[in-house]
């Protein structure tokens, strides 16, 4: 047995602008047993013995950042306050875990994490008072892609039953193949690594300082204004995402699971913290706003956020089909 009081490492990754306004990240990344789950039970079950509902979350951070350990996604509030056993887990991000070489086994690595850690629950939650047969799978930002990405697979012994979404980056569609297979060979380039060089052995030569810092440098060179896609992330055909979301509805494999899709309140009013100069329409450049200033005037505007009947004016095809 070891002891398991304290959270793990997260994985590697490089810095995040959220530490300004959310404090250090703790624990910070380490190469080594990074893939872990964190879970908390409500005192309740301890006690009664009775099997409670369980909720896999996946962190957000754009497939870039994240960790499921840090205290920002601490679990023990939402498992007391709702007698559901919170389990929340690490998957890789950034190179390590979306870097599209399917040559070398490099496919959605990070999808394949976050399967892993269904298996593990399924297998072990009954231990912490969990009833794997009541599994709700679940995410914010780019933890809700994954978890949608995640009901869209036909996983095995239906691992996932229900769906929870929060702030999902809906308009970013998964990355097509050639995109990827681009932005795989720019990287390469950027770690001086010769196209007829095997780039499995080459990769695997490098330290992982190195690969970060050459991700950097690839997500400031295919930065373009409006488009606030990672240089890696999910694609479409590969493990994480085998099929669009929309032959997922048509060919059933949603069918029989429950989706609750909604927003985190003041989502992305943290941006607006920073106070420094950002990019506008035109090429002008101006200081974000207070956020008093800024919700009044510009939040509630949505017709999808305010009520069900203007939703389905907004998206009729998208909610017809999810309410068969």
């Amino acid at each position: 047995m070891r002891e398991a009081v304290d959270a793990g490492p997260a994985v590697p990754q490089g810095p995040s602008r959220l530490e300004r306004v959310r404090g250090p990240r703790t624990p910070d990344w380490n190469e080594e047993g990074s893939l872990t789950v964190n879970v908390w039970s409500p005192r309740q079950t301890l006690e009664d013995g009775a099997p409670r509902p369980v909720l896999v979350w996946f962190h957000g951070g754009g497939f870039t950042s994240g960790s499921g350990g840090w205290d920002w996604y601490d679990g023990a509030r939402l498992a007391e306050a709702g007698k559901v056993v919170v389990v929340t887990a690490n998957y890789r991000v950034g190179p390590l875990g979306y870097l599209c070489l399917p040559q070398i086994g490099a496919d959605d690595l990070g999808a394949h994490d976050q399967a892993a850690a269904l298996r593990w629950v399924r297998d072990n939650i009954a231990s912490f008072g969990g009833g794997p047969r009541a599994m709700t799978v679940g995410g914010q930002s780019a933890g809700a892609y994954s978890a949608l990405s995640l009901a869209s697979i036909r996983l095995p012994g239906g691992l996932v039953r229900r769906v929870l979404l929060q702030s999902g980056p809906w308009g970013l569609r998964p990355q097509d193949p050639e995109q990827a297979a681009e932005a795989a060979k720019e990287y390469q380039r950027l770690l001086d690594i010769p196209s007829t060089a095997d780039p499995g052995q080459a990769l695997r030569t490098l330290p992982v300082g190195r690969l970060l810092s050459a991700y950097g440098e690839l997500t400031a060179r295919l930065a373009r204004p409006g488009n606030a896609a990672p240089p890696m992330y999910p694609v479409l055909g590969g493990a994480g995402i085998p099929q669009a979301w929309q032959q997922a509805v048509a060919n059933g494999t949603l069918e029989g699971k429950d989706l609750l899709i909604g927003t985190t309140p003041g989502r992305d009013d943290f941006l607006l913290r920073f106070r420094a100069a950002h990019p506008v329409t035109h090429a002008r450049k101006r200081t974000a706003s207070p956020r008093r200033s800024v919700r009044p005037q510009h939040t509630g505007r949505l017709p999808a956020q305010r009520d069900r009947t203007s939703a389905r004016d907004a998206h009729p095809g998208f909610h017809r089909t999810a309410d068969r």
